[in-house]
């Protein structure tokens, strides 16, 4: 199956209180992902308006799902933006 990289930005939305509780739950969640072989890397951005990660999956709806199901997604602390992006370095 051919493989695709996904840049995922995850914006910041409604309330941030309490988003550092949940931050464990969101770190082991994308740890899950980079031990299946879909997360490249990722991180925060250092300015404070969320973070980026880069999956490399075979369809955009793979990198959806992976998203959808990010802690953080699920309760409402983030928004991810999905872009398919080329590697060319």
């Amino acid at each position: 199956m051919e493989q695709h990289y996904y840049v995922v930005i995850l914006e910041p939305t409604g309330d941030q209180s309490e988003v550092t509780k949940h931050r464990s739950e969101h770190i082991a969640y994308l740890e899950e992902q980079k031990k299946k072989g879909r997360l490249i890397f990722g991180g925060r951005f250092t300015d404070g308006s969320g973070g980026m990660y880069i999956l490399l999956v075979g369809s955009r709806s793979e990198a959806e799902e992976i998203a959808r199901n990010d802690p953080y997604c699920k309760l409402g602390f983030r928004r991810p933006i999905i872009k398919e992006w080329e590697r060319v370095l």
